[in-house]
């Protein structure tokens, strides 16, 4: 059976592979987009991610432990939550690589802290997520592939800014 833990466990590997992804972009290069169709820039990704693992805080019971350091959370969602719109320059609403990074951190620290402690009776909890009723559980598995998939993209956004892939 796959536990809170191990699902906490692949966010980790998520994290490391984020950070490897990011390494050596300078604020200005993660802002670089693709041209000739819609896609999101590095920038976008890393902070859609930390949105979306505050998104599994909140959503698993833990909203004490969202990261706000540079914006509150409906700000950050509307900059970079579902639905937002591509980050194509810089402005004041606009995350800073550094502080996204920092946010990526502090989220892994609180999946760490509270996610992977969860008991089994906590995380069968239904919980309305996604369009549909479900236990905490099921919903963390989502996220984690959601996860993946955004990682998935930055193998395509790091040659834009010159950088290969590592």
């Amino acid at each position: 059976m796959i536990t809170p833990k191990d699902i906490v466990a692949r966010f980790a590997v998520g994290a490391q592979i984020i950070r490897t992804f990011a390494e050596g972009y300078t604020h200005d290069e993660s802002l670089i987009s693709p041209v000739g169709f819609q896609g999101n820039c590095m920038n976008w990704l890393v902070g859609h991610l930390v949105n979306s693992r505050n998104t599994v805080l909140r959503l698993s019971g833990f909203p004490n432990a969202q990261w706000q350091a540079y914006a509150p959370w409906e700000e950050l969602r509307a900059n970079y939550g579902n639905g937002s719109k591509p980050i194509t320059a810089d402005g004041p609403h606009v995350l800073r690589l550094a502080q996204s990074l920092e946010g990526l951190e502090a989220t892994q620290a609180a999946l760490v802290a509270h996610v992977a402690t969860m008991t089994q009776e906590h995380a069968n909890v239904e919980i309305e997520a996604i369009g549909r009723s479900q236990p905490v559980d099921h919903f963390l598995m989502y996220m984690l592939g959601h996860e993946q998939f955004h990682i998935g993209q930055m193998e395509y956004v790091r040659p834009l800014s010159g950088k290969k892939n590592p």
